[in-house]
């Protein structure tokens, strides 16, 4: 009795794990075929496009949606890595046109799975930054064209230093601060915020120590993990977002910020606060627009690109979204009060101090010795 009731019992689970199983498969063949399913369901003339937040308006896709009378589904991704792990599996099945990063695309670019671009069905390509174009992931822009970009720097309490109108350093981050009020450069000793993403601190800290952002041996990894470390005193916290919040309640007084936020933060105190590359330059990223290899509505992919590249939604992507338009003409319609807080949108001098992100770095050694900074 007992031995057919475990017996039953052995069953059950056995029933029941193998239910779990099917669930979860489920659930991961959804995620990665969800695009080519719907797409088998819809008679319509659509485009799936799957992009990083905070690129494309919904009010841009509507007035493109009434123009041509193509669908667009939006999906979002999170991270660089979660797009190129998604394509690795699927092979980018399903997806129509994707935003990645500089640096993705020249991955992607190497794995196979981009289709390439007709720049001749791209109405407004003459109009963009050529300095944006040919750049090294994609020397012929045959796979990519830019559809936003931004750069770091510093932003910072104007109150904080002796002389309101000095340059900034990267020192202002990497070095003690109170070595900084014995020195004159500020009034007091303060807090800082870091942007939480090891390949681009990794990458910051190089230019500090080493003025280059490649070619890092093991020895200077080594070396920039304990600058890092000593560095973590001073920082109030690890973060690419609130920095608002950090600023206004007078908790930290400089941060590493991407341009694309900086714009929010002056619209509420342009005042008080002010941004600049450091003199010792910094990072930038250029994003993307890109056509999956499997994709098959590559002409109408095309057609909204370039509809997306016009000078009037590169405009209204900026006072939208803040990252900074790649369409030359839009930068006649941004105030000035952003060219002077943005010098690098229009000066080469600025912009030639920016350095775009390779794909040099060993990312699992630097995610290893990230975590000991952070746990340090």
């Amino acid at each position: 009795m007992n031995q057919a009731r475990e017996s039953s019992t052995l069953a059950r689970r056995i029933v029941h794990r193998f239910a779990i199983a099917i669930v979860f498969l489920a659930g991961v063949l959804l995620f990665l075929y969800l695009p080519t399913w719907l797409r088998f369901f819809d008679k319509e003339q659509s485009l799936t496009v799957y992009m990083f937040t905070e690129f494309v308006s919904q009010d841009a896709v509507r007035a493109f949606e009434k123009e041509y009378g193509i669908k667009v589904y939006l999906q979002y991704f999170e991270t660089n890595e979660e797009l190129r792990a998604k394509f690795k599996i699927n092979e980018g099945v399903g997806y129509d046109v994707i935003t990645p990063s500089d640096y993705m695309v020249e991955l992607l670019r190497r794995d196979g799975l981009l289709h390439e671009i007709d720049t001749t069905k791209l109405t407004h390509f003459g109009e963009l930054d050529e300095r944006l174009l040919h750049c090294y992931f994609d020397p012929e822009n045959r796979y990519s064209v830019p559809i936003t970009w931004s750069a770091y720097g510093i932003v910072y309490d104007k109150k904080i230093l002796k002389n309101p109108l000095q340059s900034v350093h990267l020192s202002y981050l990497f070095q003690n601060p109170l070595a900084l009020v014995e020195q004159g450069v500020v009034k007091r000793p303060y807090k800082i915020c870091m942007f939480d993403d090891s390949q681009e601190v990794f990458l910051l800290a190089s230019l500090y120590l080493y003025n280059k952002n490649r070619g890092i041996t093991d020895e200077q990894l080594e070396e920039i993990e304990q600058l890092l470390i000593r560095q973590k005193k001073w920082v109030e916290s690890y973060t690419n977002f609130g920095l608002d919040y950090f600023l206004e309640g007078n908790i930290i007084s400089f941060a590493m910020i991407s341009s694309r936020y900086v714009k929010r933060i002056f619209e509420t105190r342009n005042d008080r606060f002010a941004f600049q590359i450091p003199q010792q330059g910094c990072l930038a990223v250029i994003e993307n627009f890109a056509i999956p290899k499997q994709s098959a509505k590559v002409d109408a992919a095309h057609k909204f690109i370039d509809f997306m590249l016009s000078r009037k939604y590169n405009t209204h992507h900026f006072f939208e979204y803040g990252g900074t338009p790649v369409n030359k003409l839009s930068y006649q319609d941004i105030p000035e009060k952003y060219i002077q807080a943005f010098p690098f949108i229009m000066y080469d001098e600025v912009f030639e101090k920016l350095h775009l992100i390779h794909n040099e770095l060993p990312l699992k050694k630097v995610e290893e010795l990230w975590l000991r900074v952070k746990t340090s």
